[in-house]
């Protein structure tokens, strides 16, 4: 019976430690990935995108002011999916690979983290400014182009993950201007578009399982 009073506190101060441990190599995976400068990056992308939805819609008169605060919504979307796709590379590999099985787990919910906080600052930045599709397709086509982003990163690494979310840009604009009917351009869709939710969402709810499993390309010299 003593034996196992005095036991207690040993495993209580042990679960502590443990405790303590992996809330510390979690905030040395975030700050080696740079996350603090990528969550500043996404929030000053939340006024950003009113001025620039707010300039296009405030030029009245003009034919094609919708289709360029549309576009314009876009690029900055792009821009923080470029950030969150960056920021899930640390620049010199995964040093935390003697973590072990809890690798995978800092993968995600690093990943997990950036997308909620890109996802939060397009909403804001959209919130209140009229933007023609509304805050859910804006929202939407963030997550796919994350998804994108994402996926560039498990392939290329963070270095160059940025070229999948300014490709699909282009494309997207396009689209906007087109009225393109596909799914897969689904920044011209209307968010009762339930092909193009499935499109974006789909390769965000991949690509996120992708990270978590496979982690970031990496370069021979990283």
């Amino acid at each position: 019976m003593s034996t196992l009073i005095h036991g207690e506190p040993a495993v209580r101060s042990s679960r502590v430690a443990t405790g303590a441990s992996l809330a510390r190599l979690f905030q040395l995976h975030l700050t080696s990935r740079r996350v603090p400068t990528a969550a500043v990056a996404l929030l000053l992308c939340a006024p950003l995108l009113q001025w620039a939805v707010r300039s296009a819609l405030g030029q009245t008169g003009i034919a094609g002011a919708r289709v360029s605060a549309e576009q314009l919504s876009l690029l900055l979307e792009a821009v923080t999916a470029a950030v969150v796709s960056a920021a899930l590379h640390g620049p010199f590999g995964e040093s935390e690979k003697i973590a072990g099985r809890r690798l995978p787990w800092l993968r995600l919910t690093t990943a997990l983290l950036l997308t909620a906080l890109a996802l939060g600052a397009v909403s804001l930045g959209v919130l209140g400014t009229g933007q023609p599709l509304g805050t859910y397709v804006v929202v939407r086509d963030t997550a796919g182009l994350i998804g994108i982003g994402v996926a560039c990163t498990t392939l290329v690494g963070g270095h160059f993950a940025w070229t999948g979310p300014a490709a699909y840009w282009v494309v997207g604009a396009y689209a906007l201007t087109d009225d393109w009917q596909t799914p897969w351009t689904w920044p011209a869709r209307p968010g009762d578009d339930v092909g193009a939710a499935v499109c974006a969402w789909g390769f965000l709810a991949v690509s996120l399982l992708a990270i978590t499993i496979f982690g970031p390309g990496q370069r021979t010299h990283d």
